[in-house]
């Protein structure tokens, strides 16, 4: 057993309080643990959708039904996505829990050594030695206080940190970023279309018209024909599902008179419109 009080003067309040750090600190420890853990769920969900859709096409078929190591492949994908993604679920909010708890404690333990010593010593991790002087209420006052200071300047930090953890975890965090690029891809496209239309009178080919679609790291661009373009998103955007489809379409209308029409779709989930709202408005506004 530890002592609270010793002859070179480690006192009570040091005990307890090296105690506490010591305490948050394992609590820091196995909330890195639980955050580590979520954020490689996040990648390894990412990594088998973009495996599993790379499957789903014809090469992908072909490769799977002919090669031995695309099959070995897969049966790791699957072991993958059946044993490891259920077990960092269960990891990360478990660590997660566990380590705020701890770490909350030590904060307390810390703060206020008093009720940190009554503690330790009613769970027997240490024991009083006789003869120690009770302290006055000025001191019990000034402590109180310190401890306070103490407790919300580290909840402060902690939330702090939290935020930003959240923020930079957080899939709406990229929303902009990707709203700016389909909706500016599109109306690319939609403006070279129409320029080249209207200097031959007729459509053209993407090379045609001098549109190349850029490696990107959120959608995949198609080119599903003359006077058509569309973009598939390559992973969940926040609740939009995986390769929903966001369209620009050039019709040629009429038998004397010929005329240019045009439309422009976000997606039919209502999710996935929310994202980009004015992405129809493409062929009003330009």
């Amino acid at each position: 057993m530890n002592e609270i009080h010793t002859s070179e003067g480690f006192t009570e309040k040091r005990t307890v309080q090296s105690f506490g750090v010591l305490l948050f600190v394992t609590g820091l420890v196995i909330l890195s643990v639980g955050l580590v853990a979520g954020f490689a769920e996040d990648f390894a969900r990412d990594v088998l959708n973009m495996a599993f859709a790379r499957y789903a096409n014809a090469t992908g078929r072909f490769a799977l039904h002919h090669f031995a190591e695309d099959q070995t492949l897969m049966g790791v994908l699957q072991s993958l996505e059946n044993e490891l993604l259920p077990l960092l679920a269960v990891i990360s909010p478990l660590f997660l829990v566990v380590g705020f708890a701890i770490a909350v404690f030590g904060i307390g333990v810390f703060a206020y050594p008093r009720f940190g010593s009554e503690l330790l010593v009613s769970f027997h991790v240490l024991k009083r030695v006789p003869g120690v002087a009770e302290a006055s209420k000025e001191e019990l006052a000034m402590e109180n206080s310190r401890g306070f200071k103490v407790t919300v300047g580290v909840f402060v930090a902690l939330a702090l940190i939290a935020f930003g953890i959240h923020y930079m975890h957080s899939p709406s965090r990229l929303t902009p970023q990707k709203a700016s690029e389909v909706s500016a891809e599109a109306v690319k496209f939609y403006s070279l279309e129409k320029d080249f239309y209207f200097k031959n009178s007729r459509l053209g080919t993407w090379d045609e018209i001098g549109y190349k679609a850029p490696e990107s790291d959120y959608f995949i661009y198609g080119n599903p024909g003359v006077g058509l373009w569309n973009a598939k998103n390559k992973n969940k955007w926040e609740r939009c599902p995986e390769k929903s489809k966001w369209r620009v379409q050039f019709k040629i209308e009429g038998t004397f008179k010929k005329e240019l029409s045009s439309f422009a779709s976000s997606p039919r989930d209502e999710a996935c419109f929310k994202l980009t709202p004015n992405f129809k408005k493409i062929p009003s506004e330009n």
